[in-house]
């Protein structure tokens, strides 16, 4: 099945790295930004709600909360610049990572650049998906300039994911696979665009899933979101004790050899995407101990069926 990398007619660019449709879904009214850690002057993790921001000029955005929450929290870090390390959809929720200082910011954006962070993500995507493990290698690009969506592409850029399957079910009666994805690489979408390729489409994907899978829900029955969630993302920080290096220094050394020495941190965000957040889900459970060990799953899975686009 051919995935459609275009928006529709009723769909309208979200300004924030996605698409939210006219008349469909609208943001949430109050949303909460749990925070998972805080090291004062240093860092903020943090689990974004889904449909919201990560920064501009509307009423509610990652950006707007996290000050919210270091004025409050009385820590010193009441005027500390917030500084976005990496990015989510604006459909995806989960974990975040934010600076609160250049230096902050430059000693982790480095491990993100060099492809050392390790990044988990869970998915309700249409279909039994019939092999455990799977893979996607394809070419994505921007489908245009003017917008943020993105296509595949023989001329793009290289992407890769990896992905177990870890539950099977339905939703609103119709058969749905809970996936456990690990990207390989960084590209814009690149999840949405890989399940789109498989045949997969994530649930509540109104952007890139094909039209007989977007057309299924009657609008009573539709997805109150996107099912994807940044469940868990591990990194190296600091500690407290330790001077965060200079920009310099990060420029003249490996960024492996000097965040070695620094603790590792599994940040982790609850499961949105339960049968007791979802009435209308139904899920069986098959081995729910993959995801308590995702970030250090390997990077060659056996037994796996491959999808890669067609020269």
């Amino acid at each position: 099945m051919t995935p459609r990398l275009a928006p529709r007619e009723d769909e309208h660019d979200d300004g924030g790295g996605g698409t939210e449709r006219r008349g469909g879904r609208r943001p949430p009214v109050a949303p909460q930004l749990r925070v998972l850690l805080h090291h004062p002057a240093r860092y903020l993790a943090v689990c974004k709600p889904a449909d919201v921001r990560i920064d501009g000029d509307f009423r509610h955005t990652v950006l707007k909360l996290a000050h919210a929450y270091l004025r409050q929290s009385r820590r010193g870090d009441q005027l500390a610049q917030v500084r976005f390390v990496h990015r989510l959809d604006y459909a995806t929720s989960g974990v975040m990572l934010l600076a609160l200082s250049r230096p902050a910011a430059a000693a982790v954006s480095r491990q993100f650049e060099s492809r050392l962070v390790q990044k988990s993500y869970v998915a309700i995507v249409h279909g039994a998906i019939l092999r455990r493990q799977f893979s996607v290698h394809a070419r994505v690009a921007d489908r245009d300039k003017s917008d943020f969506l993105v296509r595949v592409a023989p001329q793009g850029r290289d992407s890769f994911t990896e992905g177990v399957v870890l539950e099977y079910g339905t939703f609103n009666g119709m058969k749905v696979s809970k996936v456990l994805l690990m990207p390989r690489s960084g590209r814009r979408h690149q999840l949405r665009v890989h399940c789109a390729l498989m045949g997969h489409a994530i649930v509540g994907d109104a952007t890139y899933a094909s039209s007989s899978q977007h057309c299924r829900f009657a609008a009573r029955n539709a997805p109150k979101r996107m099912m994807l969630h940044a469940a868990a993302l591990e990194v190296r920080l600091p500690p407290q004790a330790d001077e965060l290096p200079s920009r310099r220094r990060l420029r003249g050394e490996r960024v492996r050899d000097i965040s070695r020495r620094w603790p590792l941190h599994r940040l982790q965000a609850p499961d949105p995407l339960a049968e007791r957040c979802i009435p209308q889900l139904r899920l069986q459970p098959l081995n729910v101990a993959l995801l308590q060990r995702s970030a250090s799953c390997p990077p060659r899975l056996q037994r796996r069926a491959s999808w890669s686009q067609e020269p």
